[in-house]
């Protein structure tokens, strides 16, 4: 095993996350620190030692390294405003500037009165220049500024300096192969040449350590997985002949996009390992989910956003849709029902809402729904739901081929006309990527409220007694549809009228369930529950679970930032 350790010097890590500029990367990409090590390889202007190449060359190659890191927290400041690089500005400039070398070309070539023509032409070439510069400099847009007014109300744009303050002042990157003995050596002479990672305050050291060396303070680890919720960017195995053509054509002056590729990887803490965390039956790998993105109508502009209350009335939209394209003859994992119309013994197919919740500006907006199947489903059960999903886009009302659009017209009565697009790759909505509702966590908290399946007695009751032992039955109900669903007991569970999510809406707000049809009307809650370890999701509780109900999303507040 090879280990490299990164300790920062300044106890503080300033690097921007590639697909969010306002928050810091963490914990650090092993893209970035490969980027650092191939800097430091050139850094003398000659051509690298071949043993220090070859060296890189065998660390692209070594894969995704497991990476050891503390937690941090997010350095908090106001936007920084600075003033505007205008193209136009700078151009002219540009031209002054030729002028004025033009006009002392021309005092050098002249003499007599033409050289004093010729001087009076530099000088008002000069104060042109110094003219534009000033402009150009207090933001106005011809001469000099007017005012002060002018010169405080220039334009300026936000600038963002994402900062990460770890716990522990030392991450190590863990590569599973042993390297030989040349290239550790070899890879240690380029890591002592290292002083900076991300942005120029940010210096470090970097060595090559024992692989039984352990960091000083206690890390949580992120492990390659491919049923991973965490996207960390790692090298190709030609990275370093990727970075040198890329810098061949920007030469550290134009804009320019780190050249790496995207790991999928779980987060761990303590001595857990991937293998020991339980899972709930639904499937959480990104391969088996099936995602549709909420999109605007053919002939719109602008898509047609629902609730996050109108959970059910969407899944049960789609659910005809699906077993209306298999002609009635669906199995029963992906219908619900055996082969007398009764309920499904076993686990099936689930459709959940995802909606834009937890953070500041949430609107609780229905943005995708996902096909969930259980995590047993059988190979030919599974052809079978893929034949509906194809089936359902080309009847889409258009008449259109699935494999060209992938589209789904739901019909929602009152609540309008829903057009849904299915994703064939990451979205670049968080809320659409299965790891936001999948990765492991201890406490996890409601995004839509629980249909339970015991009425717990009146929650609301105003005699305080009769309260408390309602809201205990029903935290005891909750509890054992955790253990339902293969996830072990909860450690606590706490139940609310209102969710934990910004964004999501009270559980008085949903329909309630089932809507519509015969039976009992269940009560439905929201809910914060605590595990004594992490568990995997999905999280799907309650009667309504196939139907998008009790839907939770991992709420841990010792989460690193870029988790939250």
């Amino acid at each position: 095993m090879l280990s490299l350790e990164i300790r920062f010097l300044t106890g503080r890590y300033a690097a921007g996350r590639h697909d969010d500029d306002e928050s810091p990367e963490w914990p650090p990409h092993p893209a970035r620190v490969y980027s650092a090590l191939t800097a430091a390889l050139h850094e003398t202007g000659n051509e690298p030692a071949d043993d220090e190449r070859a060296a890189l060359e065998w660390l692209a190659r070594a894969g995704a390294p497991a990476i050891l890191a503390p937690g941090m927290h997010r350095r908090h400041i106001g936007n920084v405003f600075v003033p505007v690089n205008d193209p136009k500005a700078l151009d002219t400039i540009d031209k002054h500037l030729l002028a004025v070398s033009k006009a002392e070309q021309e005092v050098d070539a002249t003499d007599g009165k033409a050289r004093e023509k010729a001087e009076r032409r530099v000088a008002q070439a000069r104060e042109k220049l110094q003219e534009r510069s000033l402009a150009t400099a207090v933001g106005g847009r011809s001469g000099r500024p007017q005012s002060a007014k002018e010169v405080l109300e220039h334009p300026r744009h936000p600038r963002f300096f994402p900062v990460a303050l770890p716990a522990g002042d030392v991450v190590q990157m863990r590569w599973a192969d042993d390297a030989p003995q040349d290239v550790a050596t070899a890879l240690d002479r380029v890591c002592e040449r290292v002083c900076r990672l991300g942005h120029s305050s940010s210096l470090v050291s970097l060595r090559i350590v024992d692989a039984d060396s352990e960091p000083p303070v206690e890390c949580m680890r992120w492990v390659p997985d491919p049923e991973g919720g965490n996207f960390i960017r790692v090298p190709h195995r030609d990275q370093l002949r990727h970075l040198e053509s890329v810098y061949a054509i920007h030469q550290a002056t134009e804009p320019r996009v780190l050249p790496a590729r995207s790991a999928r990887y779980v987060r761990l803490t303590g001595a857990e390992e991937v293998e020991g965390i339980p899972a709930s039956e639904f499937a959480a790998s990104a391969r088996d989910w099936l995602v549709y993105e909420v999109v605007p109508a053919p002939d719109e502009r602008r898509r047609h956003l629902l609730d996050l209350s109108l959970a059910q009335q969407v899944t049960r939209a789609f659910r005809g849709a699906l077993l209306s394209a298999l002609d009635g003859d669906a199995p029963e994992a992906v219908s619900g029902h055996d082969a007398d119309g009764g309920p499904a013994s076993r686990t099936h197919v689930a459709l959940v809402p995802l909606a834009d919740l937890g953070h500041e500006h949430a609107t609780g907006s229905i943005l995708g729904v996902a096909i969930v199947p259980p995590r047993a489903m059988e190979v030919q059960d599974r052809d079978r739901l893929l034949e509906g999903v194809f089936r359902a886009g080309q009847s889409d009302g258009g008449g259109s081929d699935e494999r060209q659009t992938g589209r789904l017209r739901l019909t929602l009565g009152r609540h309008g006309v829903l057009h849904l697009q299915r994703l064939r790759g990451p979205s670049r909505l968080r809320t659409l990527d299965p790891g936001r509702w999948c990765s492991p966590a201890r406490r996890w908290a409601t995004a839509t409220a629980v249909a339970l399946d015991r009425n717990p007695g009146h929650l609301l009751s105003s005699d305080p007694r009769q309260a408390q032992r309602a809201a205990a039955a029903a935290e005891h109900t909750i509890s054992k549809a955790c253990v339902h669903i293969g996830l072990p007991e909860p450690a606590a569970v706490w139940v609310h009228r209102r969710s934990l999510l910004e964004g999501a809406p009270a559980a008085r707000r949903f329909a309630p369930f089932p809507d519509g049809g015969n039976g009992p009307r269940r009560v439905c809650v929201h809910a914060e529950i605590l595990f004594d370890r992490r568990v995997r999701g999905p999280v799907l509780l309650g009667a309504g679970r196939y139907f998008g109900l009790g839907l939770a999303v991992p709420y841990d507040h010792g989460m690193a930032e870029d988790q939250r």
